[in-house]
């Protein structure tokens, strides 16, 4: 970046700030990697270079949503949305599918549906292979909250063995990880937990605190929840508790507030099944009201439905 600075090639010297903005983001320092990314917009817009504002935009809106300022981030994928138009079908598709995640956190699943999907039709004209695929991982997620588990294992199987094929073990992870869900909701028990050991195995070196945080969680509930239906409660129950309160302080210590309140649902799940009948109803009933105050409608409703509240309307 100081050698592209020197000779004065400022539109390499702001690309290669925002490559090392997303390194930042990637690591979990969020505060990082936002300080560089707006000092790219601030270069980006001096100079006039509108492709690198809207790219580090759609950055900053990912950052906004893993943080929890869901309204932030669904106007900048917006606004990122308004500049690229039709003009970038690559970058216009990750934004759209950011947009999706947004929706979905919020509850409006419908809205979800139709984003995913458009995303999915334009990355499958532009035969992307690991971009459908990254869009496999995302219907997969959708079909579960939908009650379609049947559909989101054929999903995330199929997204599973393309990045094998591709060699990236963290979104295969990803891919086991639902999978585990899908299987668990079917009512196949040990399928559920082999998939969860192999969605943990393949993580566990993860450099990527956001993915391996969002792995754990799924997978150790996923465990946990599955270990009580085979009558393996007791210990079981008590190291998953374990493990879950342990990435939920890590996303605390991150920021990650999305994961955070995943971690909270789970463990008070876990808390009833394991007969903490007050500790789990109390975790639940804290947790609706952090989610509702900042419009994660689609968790405080399975908060509320797990914990016996009514305090969610349908539809939030």
């Amino acid at each position: 970046m100081a050698a592209y600075a020197e000779v004065g090639d400022y539109r390499q010297a702001i690309l290669v700030l925002g490559n090392i903005g997303e390194v930042l983001f990637y690591r979990g320092d969020l505060a990082g990697a936002e300080s560089k990314d707006r000092q790219v917009i601030a270069f980006a817009r001096e100079i006039g270079d509108s492709d690198e504002e809207a790219y580090t935009l759609n950055n900053i809106a990912v950052l906004l949503e893993s943080r929890g300022d869901l309204s932030s981030a669904k106007s900048t994928f917006e606004r990122v949305l308004s500049l690229w138009g039709d003009s970038n079908p690559h970058e216009s598709s990750a934004a759209i599918l950011g947009l999706g995640k947004v929706q979905l956190a919020q509850g409006d699943l419908a809205g979800a549906r139709k984003s995913r999907e458009r995303a999915l039709a334009m990355r499958q004209k532009l035969a992307e292979k690991g971009s459908i695929a990254e869009n496999g991982l995302a219907l997969a997620e959708l079909s579960l909250e939908e009650g379609r588990p049947a559909d989101a294992e054929a999903t995330a199987r199929d997204a599973a063995a393309e990045f094998k094929s591709e060699k990236i073990p963290e979104m295969q992870a990803t891919g086991y990880a639902l999978l585990a869900r899908a299987n668990f909701e079917q009512g196949k028990y040990e399928e559920a937990r082999q998939a969860a050991r192999r969605a943990i195995t393949l993580s566990v070196k993860s450099q990527a605190p956001l993915v391996r945080l969002f792995i754990a969680v799924v997978a150790d509930r996923v465990s946990a929840q599955a270990n009580a239906k085979s009558g393996r409660q007791g210990k079981a129950s008590s190291e998953g508790l374990r493990k879950l309160q342990s990435a939920l302080a890590e996303a605390e210590k991150f920021g990650f507030f999305g994961l955070q309140l995943e971690a909270r649902l789970a463990i008070g799940e876990i808390e009833l099944q394991s007969g903490l009948t007050a500790a789990g109803r109390k975790s639940l009933t804290d947790l609706e009201k952090t989610a509702l105050a900042k419009g994660y409608g689609l968790i405080a409703r399975k908060a509320a439905a797990a914990g016996g509240s009514s305090q969610s309307a349908p539809g939030t």
